[in-house]
């Protein structure tokens, strides 16, 4: 694209190593230097209008402020709008409490006409709606992404469920706790915790509250939950009614359960991110969030010959991809969907989270000794693999009298730990071998 210039900002079109294209915005306002790059270049021009006007209208000397002073200054400017006061006044307050603070104090013309403290709001009197504003531009100033942000916004809107659009210095820690307690689970309630903070501390960091209140609200202890690690046998016959009930859709259950890949992740998958020439998987869109991960279809086993087998054939192509959740059944039928049928006639009434995903992780591990390796291709870290991975035990995942008796009859599989000898039966379990 032809560079576009306004007044003395431009912004470059520019691709990034991953083949994106990303708008550079550069140039001079008054003394202080530009440089900064955006996904769209809707969000570029935006930002090259507001920071001009923004320069043309009050000059280097705002412009050269420290930007948490900027952020400051405009939540002054905010509250003067809201009760009629005018900028000067907002900024004739500003700094007198910058010389409260022991600051430079304000020139002595500007002292001799600022109205009395009383007429106007306490520095830290802001509502939470207009700091949850300030925020958000503060966030897309950084460049931190709307996902990033959208999490701290879900701490702001439960505070508000319990304390309402209060000033952020009437929050207090009863708030935040009858927030954080409304969900039972532990990982659950910590994640909004963890929001709440964001926020609170946030309002810290822009000396809008002295302290944040959670800072006396201690993280719910998360306990080890029993992990689903599927037998051999539980997979055969998994993979055998995935056969029976939907061909097609055997390259979903071959990618999760030899490559480790969330269901989430092959959901938005493509014909294109699998590429058996060249011998990888990509996924594009992880479900944690980060960066795209490429996977070595050989580093995976059997997934070579289980996707061979069907040519690399992708169903509802066009439509979504993989989704699997799309396959409608007949709405009259006994099942909603044919993936449902698929694992109630495998003995799951209710199916284990993830199961398929933590079954490759265990076995992987197990089979290849590379632990380094096994976390690479299942997109986490360390940490991650020694809270859920180490000395697990495969287990039914269902009731007993809804198993084969090729599963009850495998060594007692239900409550056995993973063996190498036994996880490198499962990386030689490839098409030809599913019914022997």
């Amino acid at each position: 694209m032809k560079p576009m210039k306004i007044k003395t900002l431009r912004c470059r079109k520019r691709i990034n190593p991953h083949g994106d294209p990303r708008y550079y915005v550069e140039g001079r306002l008054g003394k202080r230097r530009v440089q900064k790059f955006f996904k769209t270049y809707d969000d570029a021009t935006d930002f090259m209008n507001r920071e001009t006007e923004a320069h043309e209208q009050l000059g280097d000397a705002f412009i050269a402020l420290e930007y948490n002073t900027r952020i400051t200054l405009v939540g002054h400017h905010l509250r003067a709008q809201e009760n009629g006061y005018t900028l000067f006044d907002a900024i004739s307050f500003y700094e007198r409490h910058r010389h409260r603070e022991g600051l430079p104090a304000a020139p002595a013309e500007t002292r001799a006409t600022e109205p009395a403290l009383a007429e106007l709001p306490a520095p830290d009197a802001i509502l939470i709606s207009e700091a949850a504003k300030l925020m958000v531009a503060d966030c897309e100033d950084k460049g931190i992404q709307k996902k990033t942000y959208d999490g701290y916004l879900m701490g702001v809107r439960g505070i508000t469920r319990e304390a309402g659009d209060c000033p952020v210095n009437q929050i207090t820690a009863e708030h935040v706790k009858a927030y954080v307690n409304r969900y039972s689970n532990p990982s659950t309630s910590n994640t909004y915790l963890t929001a709440a903070n964001a926020f609170l501390s946030w309002c810290v960091k822009n000396k809008h509250i002295s302290a944040s209140p959670s800072e006396s609200i201690d993280k719910k202890k998360v306990g080890s939950k029993k992990q689903t690690v599927f037998s051999i046998a539980s997979i055969k016959r998994l993979l055998r009614k995935v056969m029976e009930v939907r061909p097609e859709a055997i390259n979903y259950y071959a990618l999760c359960i030899f490559a480790g890949i969330r269901p989430e992740e092959v959901d938005r998958m493509k014909e294109e991110d699998v590429s058996l020439k060249e011998g990888f998987v990509e996924i594009t869109v992880p479900k944690t969030g980060g960066y795209p991960r490429m996977i070595n279809i050989d580093d995976c086993g059997p997934l070579r010959a289980w996707l061979e087998s069907t040519g690399g054939f992708f169903p509802d192509e066009g439509k979504g991809s993989l989704k699997h959740r799309n396959w409608d059944f007949a709405k009259e039928g006994k099942f909603r969907h044919k993936y449902q049928q698929i694992y109630r006639e495998c003995g799951w009434q209710d199916w284990p989270t993830d199961a398929m995903r933590k079954t490759f992780c265990s076995y992987h591990k197990e089979a290849f000794s590379n632990p380094d390796l096994t976390n690479k291709i299942a997109g986490h870290g360390e940490d991650v693999a020694k809270k859920n991975y180490n000395n697990v035990v495969t287990t039914l995942g269902k009731p007993k009298d809804q198993c084969t008796p090729e599963e009850l009859a495998e060594g007692d599989r239900g409550r056995a730990k993973i063996t190498r000898a036994y996880a490198e039966k499962l990386w030689q379990l490839t098409p030809d071998k599913l019914n022997k």
